[in-house]
């Protein structure tokens, strides 16, 4: 706690803790998975993130693993989609945002959406090989016209071996530079911005 509090300050460890409760007690309604109660004010990275959308001129931005759609929710954005694997966190999204966010259960594979200013794609690569994922990021950049893609990336030494440890230069097309890169944030966490050149 002490270390969340250095983090991400005492105000928001406060309203994320009270948000934490509210997440609690809507699993009971939606039985979502439980990791998804980490509430946006206690994660340096996301808010980060959205500073730095939000510094841009975003129409149309889209969360591929959106969980509750707290990135969404904060981002300011003519169109917002959020999409999820899972349909239940997908439901309690659409509860909490009352409908100003598009969210749909799926993943890039649903994605229909272009073009697309800034594809956002953040904790959920767990596993997978660069390869794997080049051929699913390049066709996203392809077929949904994608302007900007946020990633991020992790030491293997704190989560292991191939999970956020991936080298997004290998991983999108050749035509994408990375344009910033935030943090480090909590065991060693970088937010990275790819820019199609």
């Amino acid at each position: 706690m002490i270390r969340k509090l250095k983090e991400v300050g005492f105000r928001n460890v406060l309203v994320g803790g009270v948000k934490k409760v509210r997440y609690m007690q809507m699993i009971n309604t939606y039985h979502f998975d439980k990791w998804h109660l980490s509430p946006y004010e206690w994660k340096e990275y996301a808010q980060a993130c959205v500073r730095y959308l939000n510094s841009h001129n975003c129409k149309t931005v889209v969360d591929i693993g959106c969980g509750l759609g707290e990135i969404l929710q904060h981002i300011k954005a003519d169109k917002k989609i959020g999409l999820d694997l899972q349909e239940e966190v997908i439901m309690a999204a659409r509860d909490l945002n009352g409908g100003k966010i598009d969210f749909l259960a799926g993943s890039f594979g649903e994605l229909t959406e272009h073009p697309i200013d800034y594809l956002i794609t953040l904790n959920f690569m767990h596993g997978g090989t660069q390869e794997e994922w080049a051929e699913t990021y390049h066709t996203a950049a392809v077929q949904n016209d994608v302007a900007h893609f946020v990633v991020d990336t992790v030491p293997e030494k704190a989560f292991g071996p191939n999970t956020h440890c991936l080298d997004w230069g290998r991983i999108l097309p050749d035509n994408y530079k990375r344009a910033a890169r935030l943090g480090p944030f909590l065991s060693g966490r970088y937010v990275e911005v790819w820019e199609r050149q």
